[in-house]
């Protein structure tokens, strides 16, 4: 088998041959042209110098990135205020049988206003304050006392009654429970 071979050779390049050659190119491309060109190769050095090290840079730090992100985070802890879905439901249903005794008693809770207390002597339970305004007569607020005392984890704090008449029967009542809500195990 024969063996080619490729003899190409350079040309000696001094700096009178390279002179020449560029007056030579000069005056065929005019003074535009030589401009074009040497915008051209300082184009070409640019990106080959600065902005392809810049671009592998920046995509390396990419990669680290999306290692990092790829790693799961762990999970924090719930903050104090937060209830955990099961104590929410809890504290829901707690609530709810103190709605309904009200409702049957004929009391109307208007809007309601809740506020987390601070915890008590460190057993792990929350408690609760809900503001309740309502409106509804003074039998029907009794009764319902009566079956609000009986609910477990319940209790009223404070009980208020205004009526805009002596003749009036229908009372505005401010009532202030507190619920509790035992912590999780």
């Amino acid at each position: 088998m024969k063996r080619l071979s490729c003899q190409f050779r350079l040309p000696a390049l001094d700096a009178a041959r390279l002179r020449w050659a560029g007056q030579r190119a000069g005056a065929r491309l005019g003074r535009g042209g030589v401009l074009a060109v040497t915008v051209l190769v300082a184009l070409v050095a640019t990106e080959r110098c600065v902005l392809k090290p810049r671009l592998q840079a920046v995509q390396s730090q990419y990669a680290a990135v999306q290692r990092a992100l790829a790693v799961p985070l762990p999970t924090p802890a719930r903050p104090a205020g937060e209830l955990s879905e099961q104590a929410r439901k809890s504290l829901q249903a707690r609530l709810q049988e103190a709605y309904d005794v009200l409702q049957r008693r004929g009391l109307f809770v208007r809007e309601a206003a809740y506020r987390q207390l601070p915890g008590g002597a460190g057993d792990g339970a929350q408690r609760w304050s809900v503001e309740l305004p309502l409106t509804g007569d003074y039998r029907a607020v009794r009764g319902a006392l009566t079956e609000l005392a009986k609910l477990p984890a319940l209790g009223v704090e404070t009980l208020s009654f205004t009526r805009s008449s002596p003749a009036d029967t229908v009372l505005t009542v401010a009532l202030r429970i507190t619920v509790r809500q035992e912590g999780e195990s």
